[in-house]
């Protein structure tokens, strides 16, 4: 199962001359709205595991947590990751923080209003074109800009990156390129087949969703993703998220996070959808699962599994079958073992 991580689960390159990131081959724009059309599963002791582990993963898989750590990391720096799961979003925010100081040290015009294009080489081989439009030419990400970013088979330190990203309805206070808190910004992110590979495991996102980091010191972060449908595939496997608000902290000294997860899930893996809602936030020292929080996943005529984490490594599934609010199963058991 993949684990709440802090750190960016695919090796990003950040370079001020060259980008790593989930970038495109290919054009096109993609859509905000992803068909998330499937009928509620029924909820059972027999298939509960399977539900409460889909659920979870999906919706804690795309918040990814870990910004706040990633952005601490000087420019040049490698960020490797502990867990072999890749977070697409952890990448991303990590190179739109980054994006304006890349594009200024090799773009060769600088007029404000003006959107700058520049393609890149990547480091093992493939290409990607990066394209800032800085309103008020600040040379840092401020309110008002755009950014987009697209790139074929962009090869680097193992990881191979296609589709393709932008970014607008910037909303920013303080200086989050450099990391100078306090700080916060919101935007909108459009991903268009966005991939990251990893040797054989693939994550794609398609879809739109609003972002939003905050920090006051440095040290705790704070941020968001919400946003009507996007969709997220990994190991081959598609979900579909709709009417999804995902919350999280993080301190970057004690490892110590946050996770708030609410949203409807539709994938093949489960069968059909649920929704998920957070009752008690749940709560965790990284790399390690939540040893404290509560969330209920609901199915098809109010069946339902309660989503219990106990303690290091220990989760209690409470599952309601006939929807009466009474759960009649009960199991024992660990986040590895879902």
């Amino acid at each position: 199962m993949s684990k709440h991580s802090i750190c960016v689960n695919a090796a990003v390159f950040i370079s001020v001359s060259v980008l790593l990131v989930a970038c495109g081959g290919g054009g096109g724009g993609g859509s905000d709205s992803v068909t998330t059309s499937s009928a509620p599963v029924t909820i059972s002791a027999t298939n509960a595991e399977a539900v409460a582990a889909a659920s979870y993963k999906t919706t804690a898989g795309l918040e990814g947590g870990g910004s706040g750590a990633a952005a601490s990391l000087p420019l040049g720096a490698v960020i490797q990751t502990e867990s072999a799961s890749i977070d697409p979003v952890d990448v991303l925010l990590s190179q739109i923080k980054t994006a304006h100081q890349r594009v200024s040290a090799s773009a060769t015009t600088t007029l404000t209003g003006v959107a700058v294009s520049e393609t890149m080489t990547c480091p093992t081989s493939g290409s990607m074109i990066m394209t800032v439009d800085d309103a008020d030419n600040n040379g840092q990400l401020s309110t008002g800009d755009s950014v987009s970013f697209s790139a074929s088979n962009c090869v680097a330190n193992g990881s191979t990156m296609n589709g393709s990203v932008s970014i607008n309805v910037v909303t920013v206070s303080g200086d989050p390129d450099m990391n100078l808190s306090p700080y916060s910004m919101q935007f909108t992110l459009q991903a268009n087949n966005f991939t990251i590979t990893e040797g054989a495991e693939t994550v794609a996102l398609n879809g739109g969703m609003t972002m939003s980091e905050s920090t006051s010191d440095g040290v705790l972060f704070s941020h968001s993703i919400s946003g009507g449908s996007i969709q997220v595939t990994e190991g081959g496997v598609a979900a579909s998220l709709s009417n999804f608000s995902i919350e999280a902290t993080e301190d970057i000294n004690t490892q110590a996070y946050t996770l708030d997860l609410n949203a409807t899930v539709s994938s093949s893996e489960l069968g059909g959808s649920v929704t998920i809602v957070t009752d008690t936030v749940f709560q965790g020292i990284d790399p390690d699962e939540p040893s404290f929080g509560q969330a209920t996943i609901t199915g098809a005529n109010n069946s339902s599994v309660k989503l219990i984490a106990t303690g290091a490594n220990t989760v209690r599934l409470e599952i309601d079958e006939d929807g009466n609010g009474t759960a009649e199963t009960f199991i024992d058991t660990t986040w590895d073992a879902l």
